[in-house]
């Protein structure tokens, strides 16, 4: 039996759950469930090249399933670290939304809005 992309991983955690329900308390029309923070996370996260190592603390944020069940961010973390094992994937995954969830945070704090155009390459 496969332990699939992330390694058999089932849960998705962090160290900033206060900075997710922050972003979705403040910007629900964004982010109206955590996990569609967490998808914007990891995405300005891994635009940025930019990681947050932390961690794992409980309780979790979702579940795996729900995170990615068409293998999109499995296929990106595959295609920037080819040689990563499942398991080291599902951590790079968790680091590049924990930087991601900083600068949302961040953001939203700021300006009581985030704006993604900075982060989608829609010229290609």
């Amino acid at each position: 039996m496969s332990a699939g992309p992330w390694g058999g991983a089932t849960k998705v955690y962090t160290a900033s759950r206060a900075k997710y329900d922050g972003v979705v308390n403040e910007v629900p029309e964004l982010f109206p469930r955590i996990v569609d923070a967490f998808h914007m996370a990891a995405a300005v996260g891994i635009a940025r090249g930019q990681r947050k190592e932390f961690e794992r603390q409980t309780p979790e944020i979702a579940n795996m399933y729900s995170v990615d069940p068409a293998q999109v961010l499995s296929a990106v973390i595959t295609e920037l670290h080819p040689e990563a094992s499942a398991t080291d994937r599902y951590q790079l995954l968790l680091e590049y939304a924990e930087f991601g969830i900083g600068v949302i945070h961040e953001e939203v704090e700021a300006t009581a809005s985030f704006d993604p155009l900075p982060y989608l390459d829609i010229d290609g």
